[in-house]
């Protein structure tokens, strides 16, 4: 950040461009969806962790003040052939979802053979939460889930589009773990 700036113009100014990172996201998103069939995009084979370190940086500064930890455990290797852009949007929604509901703890990215855990000690949900979750512009009763109504909701249709189930599990108070599963990799 520009140091001639005061401490309430860096912050504004970081709210601006992560929002700006949000929304372009969120657009990527859109246009992967629209497109029919899976044409639109050509296949890459990639390591899912050279996209996932990608993610992590772009997520960091949601974290910026709070004492949160944000960590990639790699406990084997994971390679994909798909398009690399639908992981990273599907990743990156699922990460900024961690941060945004995580005010001290950990946030916890693991890389699998076939799957990748984003784990949380955020606020978590309840039962009935849980079950609305992947509903477009579901919220919950939390207020700190403001402008965070549609990511999930892409996050199923992108996993459904692709094969790459998700699941989530969360108890509220202690945290929210989300793992996708890549019925397919490439043979490390």
């Amino acid at each position: 950040a520009d140091e001639s700036l005061s401490p309430s113009s860096r912050r504004s100014l970081a709210r601006i461009q992560s929002a700006g990172r949000d929304m372009e996201a969120l657009i990527e998103a859109f246009l992967i969806l629209a497109r029919e069939g899976d044409t639109g995009l050509p296949d890459d084979d990639f390591d899912a962790m050279e996209v996932l370190h990608e993610e992590i940086e772009k997520a960091r500064p949601l974290l910026d003040g709070k004492p949160v930890q944000l960590q990639l455990r790699e406990l084997a290797p994971l390679r994909l052939r798909a398009p690399a852009r639908v992981f990273s949007v599907l990743v990156g929604n699922l990460l900024r979802n961690a941060c945004h509901y995580t005010e001290a703890g950990t946030v916890t990215v693991t890389v699998r053979a076939d799957s990748v855990a984003i784990e949380d000690t955020g606020v978590g949900m309840s039962t009935e939460e849980l079950a609305r979750a992947f509903d477009p512009f579901y919220r919950g009763g939390d207020q700190r889930r403001e402008g965070q109504g549609i990511g999930l909701s892409i996050v199923r249709r992108l996993s459904e589009r692709y094969g790459w189930p998700v699941k989530l599990e969360s108890k509220a108070g202690a945290g929210t773990t989300a793992t996708i599963s890549f019925p397919s990799v490439i043979p490390a």
